[in-house]
C-alpha cells in the first residue's frame, strides 16, 4: 500500500477528469463486454482479447491469432470502431495490434458571414501496440504504446501515450486483481500552434472474485485514483451539500458489477457506476444513467457479444463485438486438404 501511495501522490499533481483534456475518445470502451461491466475490464482474463486495451497485462497465449471487430453506435449518431489482432513473435512474445477509429460525421463549413463553403469531416484515430510479460506464475506486467491522430477540418493534432498495467491471480484462480495507468503521454502537435493540451490520464484498480461452486463473478473497479474529489460543479443536477461528504466522494470512485456464467459459452454482465449517475442524471427523472449491461455467446468459431451503457435520458451507447481465431480456419483447411 505504501508503494501505491508513493506512486499515486506525484501523479495527482497533474490529474484530470473529463472536459479538461484532449483525445477524450480514448476513454470510450472499445468492446461490448467492457462496456457492459462499467467500461473497465482490468482484472479478468475472460477469453476476450479486447480486455488488452483496458489493461495490457491481460495479454494471454489464448489470444494468439484472434481477430476482434467492434462497432459502437455512440451518442448523437457518432460511429466508433476498433479492430484488434494478436500475434506471437518468436523470442519476443505475444503482441496485440489495435486500431481505434471515431467518426463524428459530416459538418457544414461556413465563414463568419454564414455563407456555406462546403462540408468537412471530424475524426480521431489511435494505433496501439501492446505487449505483456509473465513475471511469475501469478503476476504479469504489460504496456501499450498509442499513436494518436486527430483531424477536425483544417485542424490536426498528433500525440503519443503509454498504458502500463499489472495483473495478479491467486493460485486457485478465483481471485484476480489489476492495476493500470492509462494515457501517460503528450500532445506533440496541437490543433493550433503553440497550444498543447493534456491527455486524459487515469489510474484504475480492479478486483474480481469468482465463486468455486456458483456461476458468478463479482467485479469492483476503483476508478480515478489519481484524484480524490470527482464532483463537478457543472453537472446537470445541482449537487446538494451531502454530495460533498466523504462517503459520496468514496462512492464516486466505485464501479460495482457482476458477471453470470451459466456455461462456458454464455455470459451476462451488468454494472452500476455511481459517479456517472450523479453527474448525468436529471432532476425530474434519473432513468438508467450509470447502469450498463450486456450478453455474449460463442457459436462455432465466433464469439458474439452486445453491451449497452446508459449515460442519460437522451443517450446511450450500443456496442457490438465479434471475435474469432483465424488459426481455427487454417486448421480446418489443412484437415480438408489432407482428406483429399
Amino acid at each position: 500500500m505504501r508503494v501505491l501511495l508513493i506512486i499515486l501522490f506525484p501523479l495527482s499533481l497533474f490529474s484530470q477528469i473529463g472536459g479538461n483534456s484532449t483525445y477524450q475518445f480514448l476513454d470510450v470502451p472499445i468492446s461490448a463486454r467492457s462496456a457492459a461491466i462499467g467500461g473497465h475490464n482490468i482484472s479478468v482474463k475472460n477469453g476476450d482479447m479486447n480486455s488488452v486495451e483496458d489493461n495490457p497485462a491481460l495479454i494471454d497465449s489464448a489470444y494468439v491469432s484472434n481477430l476482434s471487430l467492434n462497432y459502437i453506435n455512440y451518442i448523437a449518431d457518432i460511429n466508433y470502431g476498433y479492430v484488434g489482432f494478436a500475434k506471437s513473435i518468436e523470442k519476443l512474445g505475444i503482441i496485440n495490434i489495435g486500431m481505434q477509429y471515431l467518426n463524428y460525421g459530416n459538418f457544414t463549413r461556413a465563414d463568419y458571414t454564414g455563407q456555406i463553403l462546403g462540408d468537412f469531416r471530424a475524426q480521431d484515430y489511435s494505433l496501439n501496440f501492446s505487449f505483456a510479460k509473465q513475471w511469475d506464475s501469478t503476476y504479469s506486467i504489460g504496456g501499450t504504446l498509442k499513436h494518436i491522430f486527430s483531424d477536425y477540418e483544417s485542424y490536426e493534432s498528433f500525440g503519443l501515450a503509454v498504458d502500463l498495467g499489472g495483473y495478479y491471480h491467486s493460485k486457485s484462480g478465483l481471485f484476480t486483481a489489476g492495476l493500470v495507468l492509462n494515457n501517460m503521454g503528450v500532445q506533440l502537435v496541437g490543433y493550433t500552434p503553440g497550444n498543447r493540451e493534456r491527455l486524459p490520464f487515469h489510474v484504475n484498480l480492479g478486483l474480481s472474485q469468482k465463486f468455486g461452486h456458483a456461476p458468478i463473478r463479482l467485479n469492483l473497479v476503483i476508478q480515478h485514483l489519481q484524484k480524490w474529489d470527482l464532483t463537478y460543479a457543472g453537472s446537470l443536477v445541482e449537487e446538494k451539500a451531502s454530495f460533498t461528504s466523504t462517503s459520496d466522494k468514496v462512492l464516486r470512485h466505485l464501479i460495482i458489477g457482476a458477471e453470470i456464467l451459466p456455461s462456458k459459452n454464455v455470459f451476462i454482465n451488468f454494472a452500476y457506476d455511481y459517479h456517472k449517475r450523479q453527474q448525468l442524471k436529471l432532476a425530474v427523472r434519473t432513468g438508467l444513467s450509470g447502469i450498463s449491461f450486456g450478453v455474449g455467446i460463442k457459436i462455432s468459431k465466433f464469439s458474439l457479444s452486445y453491451g449497452r451503457s446508459t449515460y442519460h435520458l437522451g443517450g446511450a451507447s450500443n456496442h457490438l463485438t465479434v471475435v474469432t481465431n483465424l488459426g481455427d480456419f487454417k486448421k480446418k483447411g489443412k484437415i480438408s486438404n489432407e482428406e483429399n
